[in-house]
């Protein structure tokens, strides 16, 4: 009896012994609190382990140092701290840019990084225990489901191309007057349902292999077109069906559907330009009432793209804004917040339908009881008001598109780049030379509001295309001597101009330069396309290249009277201006010769560049001489991250990112678009597309009748 009354007794022991693994219940803070009180004010070490709850013999080796503050318990890990969070950066970084990968990735490369750093697994790479433990030393890494995009839409969402595009939408709206008017600004999309849908997750017992539902097998889409305003009111929604004539709607319970909804077929059940037209007359223009004018918001569809349409915009004052191509997943209202909510909706109610009548299915004579329920669950003025918010269209807030948005863009770029280190190569002495002398200008004058701000002109001469004058300021803001001028090439007069632009400017410029844009409005722009234009006759110089203004001497120091000559010498500007425009476009720098003193120059390069290679056109030299990468189309223009890992970090090799994809430019020669349309750009455009179909047409008649005829001489 006393051998079971032990056992008894030790297994009571056991239960009411704390439990194992519940260790560390105290906090880095009590710890740091615990080590002040004991070293700085004579606090004994059992008092401090009482007062903050702390383990005497864990706050004794914090005290022999034999544990360094802030470490965690349980034993090293096998990579450092760095290197997981480099590890984890990477992921995260290519996750961003739209191609990230899963757990198995994941650890391939972190056994890579593991072998390069000569770090030993027990099985050669890491296992599934240290992926757990990874992700419970870092929070932030979680495995997520992505949404599958097309890649052309990361192409297109450029952050200047949507910029460009709320500029329109601005413009457009202060036209028309509709900033406090929020039921006067309109967006139409078209969204597709199946009336075999996918059903949802059902309540099961575990381990059931076979699961089953019924649908009803009918794969035929019915297109819906949904229009909403900024006011968060809905119209009626207009439902496509597909037939050939009007018959194909018999089998549809009409009076079932949300009330004022609108009908028509098409052969393959999507929209087309005539229905777009019937939408238009027949269930916009009755319900937005008559206030004028109005603006509605939709994406360049061709079936909403034709002149018919654009005609009846204009007769009744509508303004149309068409969506750039392939943003609509970020700048579409009912893409955003309407037609998500509504999907899922419509599911839940074949959902429900299907399992409360198990003898009905989901088919035309029961969708318009669904499309009812959903469409009355979401389409409401909350969803709406967000559409048209995260969109920021109303309330107009272009900041609205964060920043992510464009990070995929990054993965894109154009093959312009190539051709612009070309042109580089291609500079010679002669289209770099640089004369001062006396202003004496007759030819026109172009200025820019960025120039008047920093009292710079630019002038160039109406009987010279291969000259450029640019004005300096010579005397104090408010002196009335006129400024002294550097008579250059265009292409110098460009380079100047350029570095008095930001770079957000600039690359505006660029872009819209190479997609053959004007921004007619901008004084800015047009004086930049003139002396690109001028330029390019001679010898075009399209690569970023440092501000040559850093590197001319300050002539603000003194006022100059007006009839003087300013004097260039060896002696005061060599020393600053050090650098030939040849040696800034590349990093090989060789001093010019320095004249004799005194005597004015000419300051010219008479030596050819060192062409681009592959070691060297990624840096160039600045003012104090350090090599700074230069940004090209061949590798990443600009990383659109900070963190642990980059494109250039010393593990590239093992935590790889791909080469940016180079896409060529389109032959706009064949197709010429605008960037945006507004109901009269594209009605100019339509038009012109006709008369030039015309003129094809009679110009390929007229060359068919002249080859007859010649035949017929022939005979």
């Amino acid at each position: 009896m006393g051998k079971v009354a032990k056992a008894n007794h030790n297994k009571n022991s056991a239960k009411a012994r704390k439990k194992r693994g519940h260790h560390c219940q105290w906090t880095e803070a009590a710890m740091k609190s615990a080590l002040d009180a004991v070293r700085d004010h004579g606090m004994s070490q059992r008092e401090a382990c009482k007062t903050f709850n702390i383990p005497r013999c864990t706050l004794q080796v914090r005290l022999a140092g034999k544990t360094a503050e802030g470490s965690k318990p349980g034993r090293p890990t096998l990579l450092s701290y760095q290197q997981e969070k480099k590890l984890v950066d990477y992921a995260c970084n290519r996750a961003a840019l739209g191609i990230g990968f899963g757990r198995r990735q994941f650890i391939k490369y972190a056994g890579s990084l593991a072998a390069k750093h000569k770090v030993q697994f027990k099985h050669g790479r890491p296992s599934n225990k240290w992926w757990r433990g990874m992700r419970k030393r870092h929070e932030n890494l979680k495995l997520r489901q992505p949404e599958g995009t097309a890649a052309v839409r990361h192409q297109c969402m450029d952050a200047q191309k949507v910029s460009k595009y709320f500029d329109v939408v601005k413009a457009v709206m202060d036209d028309c007057s509709v900033q406090c008017k929020p039921q006067n600004i309109w967006n139409m999309d078209e969204t597709g349902v199946q009336l075999d849908y996918t059903p949802g997750k059902v309540v099961a017992g575990k381990g059931a292999k076979y699961l089953q539902s019924r649908t009803s097998g009918n794969r035929e889409t019915i297109t819906i077109i949904c229009a909403v305003n900024a006011a968060g009111k809905s119209l009626p929604p207009h439902v496509i069906v597909k037939g050939q004539t009007k018959r194909s709607l018999n089998s549809l319970q009409v009076q079932d559907a949300p009330e004022g909804t609108t009908w028509s077929c098409s052969d393959s059940g999507w929209t087309k330009q005539g229905i777009a037209l019937l939408w238009f007359k027949n269930s916009f223009l009755p319900n937005i009432g008559k206030e004028r004018p109005q603006i509605l918001v939709l994406d360049g569809h061709d079936s909403h793209n034709f002149l018919e349409l654009i005609d009846a915009a204009i007769e009744n004052n509508v303004h149309i804004i068409e969506l750039p191509a392939h943003t609509l997943h970020w700048l579409q209202p009912c893409d955003r917040t309407l037609f998500g909510p509504f999907k899922n909706a419509y599911r839940k109610a074949c959902d429900e339908l299907c399992s409360s009548f198990p003898g009905s299915i989901v088919s035309k004579k029961t969708f318009c009881g669904l499309l009812k329920k959903a469409w009355e669950e979401a389409i409401t003025s909350s969803n709406i008001l967000s559409g048209f918010r995260a969109c920021g269209i109303y309330p107009f807030n272009p900041s609205a598109i964060p920043q992510e948005a464009f990070i995929p863009n990054s993965l894109h770029v154009l093959e312009e780049g190539e051709k612009a280190l070309e042109s580089v190569n291609n500079v010679t002495a002669s289209n770099v030379t640089a004369s001062v002398g006396a202003v004496v200008d007759t030819g026109k004058e172009l200025q820019s509001p960025l120039l008047k701000s920093s009292n710079v002109s630019l002038s160039y001469s109406g009987e010279s295309s291969n000259t450029a004058e640019v004005a300096v300021p010579s005397g104090p803001t408010g002196s009335t001597a006129d400024p002294p001028v550097i008579s250059a090439t265009p292409a110098f007069g460009l380079v100047l101009f350029e570095s008095s632009l930001s770079t957000e400017q600039l690359e505006c410029f660029n872009f819209c330069f190479g997609k053959g844009y004007d921004l007619a409005n901008d004084e800015s722009f047009m004086t930049w396309k003139q002396l690109k234009l001028l330029a390019a006759e001679d010898s075009p110089i399209v690569a970023d290249v440092t501000p040559i203004s850093e590197f001319l001497p300050d002539m603000s120091s003194e006022p100059l009277p007006p009839d003087a000559e300013l004097s260039v010498t060896s002696d005061n500007v060599l020393p600053q201006l050090d650098l030939s425009l040849t040696d800034l476009l590349t990093h090989s720098l060789d001093h010019i010769e320095q004249s004799s003193a005194g005597q004015d120059t000419t300051v010219e390069a008479n030596v050819p560049p060192e062409p681009l290679t592959s070691s060297n056109k990624n840096t160039v030299l600045d003012t104090d001489g350090t090599a700074e990468p230069l940004p090209t189309s061949v590798g990443w223009k600009k990383f659109p991250f900070s963190n642990c890992s980059d494109p250039e970090d010393s593990d590239v090799d093992v935590l790889p990112y791909p080469a940016p994809v180079t896409q060529k430019p389109k032959n706009r020669a064949k197709k010429k678009k605008y960037f945006v349309l507004t109901s009269k750009e594209a009605r100019d455009s339509k038009l012109q597309e006709i008369q030039n179909k015309l003129h094809r047409e009679a110009a390929k008649k007229a060359k068919a009748e002249a080859s007859i005829r010649k035949n017929q001489d022939k005979l």
